[in-house]
């Protein structure tokens, strides 16, 4: 994954993704979640790189919200896509899969601690 502090990926996003969600990814230190074709939701802490693949898919590399609790949250009737530790956060999202985001306050999100299932 790029660098954090490189922020080359944002004229990519521009340029790959539809403006309603390239709007969500240029504020600095936004939340936000996904609704996948799934109907899944992901929750994500930080855009890392937005890439486009060899055939041509767009890929957005980001980092997960971990742990994430779903009260107070629009979506919260939906499945949430979950890692099991903060190491394991990174993933990697093809586009094409994303069906509407919404921003995700931080002043929304409970202090966190982690959920044993």
């Amino acid at each position: 994954m790029a660098d954090s502090t490189d922020n080359t990926w944002r004229s990519r996003a521009a340029e790959l993704l539809p403006t309603w969600f390239t709007e969500r990814l240029v504020v600095e230190g936004s939340r936000f979640g996904v609704l996948l074709a799934t109907g899944h939701v992901l929750i994500i802490d930080a855009v890392k790189d937005v890439r486009q693949g060899p055939t041509g898919q767009v890929w957005l590399d980001v980092e997960m919200l971990i742990p994430f609790r779903k009260d107070g949250f629009p979506w919260g009737h939906f499945p949430v896509v979950k890692s099991t530790s903060h190491d394991r956060a990174a993933c990697s999202i093809n586009a094409a899969h994303i069906v509407a985001a919404v921003e995700v306050d931080t002043w929304e999100v409970p202090n966190i601690e982690p959920v044993m299932e």
